[in-house]
């Protein structure tokens, strides 16, 4: 899968040229660091997209500057990727044609920080963002697990939601974005602000349509947060707790976790026991006494607690949830990946219990609760022990037949790892602000099928 550069030295030369004094780099340490991201998560991707590489990578400081390389890219044809950390799982950042990656980490500046709202450059750190936004007594309402290393602009662009989702559901819902700023692929580039359900023709779109260079995000109250482990003996307990939780009306949460028993043993940082399954939250610190209470009914014990989360040598549970847990596991073990899944919980919890005992240790449990369409719902990320590819399709056919949605994570298509089809806002988007498709070519199956759109409502966002 992976292609090599068709650009010639001489094409890059002149794009140098065309850009002048812009920072840039073409050190080859940069280029391979510039080109990845943890698609490695999936050994399908692993396979396809080994060799991908920039030809070069620049860092502009300014949108004057961004404008300056779009028009340099347009008049020699060169692939443009626009790169935040680096931190997605589906080579969303990742230069398949070569050409020219744009790190944003130089667009970093906080614009002004608003009553529940903050309005940013795309390149600074979540956790940068809010140290800025808690000194107005806000902080991020949504945000991945690599909050620390992840920038806000790599999030809106490739992300969907994280820590924070049991409150504020998932970026496409309202209130988590308000606005972007863009600027389109053409020979005489146009700034774009987009709002409303606009906003759904570049967010989620992997940079597919238009540099994001400036965005407003909703905020929330800040509070003060404890990390909890509470572990059960029974898995259902765990699920009963969760549900009883994120229902509750005296505890306020900002991330519920759940882990099979096999999965705990990839975090040596805590003494959870060994054959014991866990909940992971984030409780709001004067509710403790209501979560204690909580624990002893639903048959739980309390093994961790931790006020002031972020500070201390011990990294946040945060750091464990999400896709963190993935990262946990492939170092110690890797043979491990990964599927997404939504279960849509019915009281019982029998869908889970049916997938369980028909995969058995094939798959190890890993829910996140979330707000899906404005109710309770847990987001699976489970572990799998992979042997094949086409053992790895069969467990996803098996979750879809039972009416088990996936949004796969083993292929870097933007439609194809989502909602399983073309969204016809964004492809009528793209046509508009990128005629020559050059951001992120070989992303969007809609482009390069020829797909006609509707234009008129997005897959995704509402």
């Amino acid at each position: 899968m992976a292609k090599s550069s068709d650009t010639s030295l001489n094409t890059i030369s002149s794009f140098i040229s065309a850009i002048g004094g812009i920072e840039h780099s073409l050190d080859p340490s940069s280029l391979r660091k510039g080109s990845r991201d943890f698609y490695w998560f999936s050994p399908i991707l692993k396979e396809k997209l080994q060799g991908i590489l920039a030809d070069v990578i620049v860092l502009p400081s300014t949108e004057e500057e961004v404008i300056e390389i779009i028009k340099a890219c347009v008049d020699l044809h060169l692939p443009l990727t626009i790169r935040g950390a680096g931190t997605g799982n589906y080579g969303q950042a990742m230069p398949l044609e070569g050409g020219v990656v744009l790190d944003t980490k130089r667009l970093s500046n906080v614009k002004e920080v608003r009553k529940s709202t903050v309005l940013t450059e795309p390149g600074i750190k979540l956790v940068d963002l809010e140290r800025e936004t808690l000194k107005t007594g806000q902080e991020l309402r949504l945000y991945p697990s690599t909050k620390r290393t992840a920038t806000i602009g790599g999030f809106i662009a490739g992300g969907s939601t994280g820590v924070g989702a049991i409150k504020h559901g998932y970026l496409a819902d309202s209130d988590n974005i308000k606005s972007l700023r863009i600027i389109t692929m053409e020979r005489e580039p146009r700034i774009l602000t987009l709002k409303g359900r606009d906003i759904g023709k570049a967010a989620h779109a992997y940079g597919t349509n238009g540099i994001i260079t400036e965005l407003e995000i909703g905020l929330a109250e800040s509070r003060a947060w404890t990390d909890v482990i509470v572990s059960f003996p029974d898995f259902n307990q765990s699920l009963y707790f969760t549900q009883a939780l994120a229902h509750s009306n005296n505890i306020n949460t900002k991330e519920i976790a759940i882990f099979e028993a096999p999965v705990t043993n990839y975090f040596p940082d805590f003494n959870i026991p060994t054959k014991e399954h866990s909940c992971f939250a984030m409780v709001q610190s004067s509710d403790l006494d209501h979560m204690k209470k909580l624990i002893v009914q639903s048959g739980g014990t309390l093994v961790y607690e931790k006020n002031n989360p972020e500070k201390g040598k011990q990294r946040p549970l945060y750091e464990f949830t999400w896709n963190h847990t993935t990262l946990h596991a492939i170092n110690r073990d890797p043979g491990i990946t990964y599927l997404q899944s939504l279960f849509l919980v019915n009281d019982n919890f029998t869908m889970i219990k049916k997938t369980q005992d028909y995969f058995k240790n094939e798959l190890l449990m890993h829910f996140e609760a979330v707000l899906w369409n404005g109710k309770f719902a847990l987001a699976g990320l489970q572990l799998v022990r992979y042997t094949s590819e086409d053992r790895l399709n069969e467990i996803i056919k098996y979750h879809e037949e039972n009416g088990i949605p996936v949004f796969n994570p083993h292929t870097h298509i933007l439609e194809d790892g989502g909602m399983k089809v073309i969204d016809p806002l964004q492809l009528d988007f793209k046509k508009a602000v990128d005629p020559k498709g050059l951001m992120n070519p070989g992303k969007m199956r809609g482009w390069w099928e020829g797909a006609q759109g509707s234009g008129t409502k997005s897959a995704i966002f509402k």
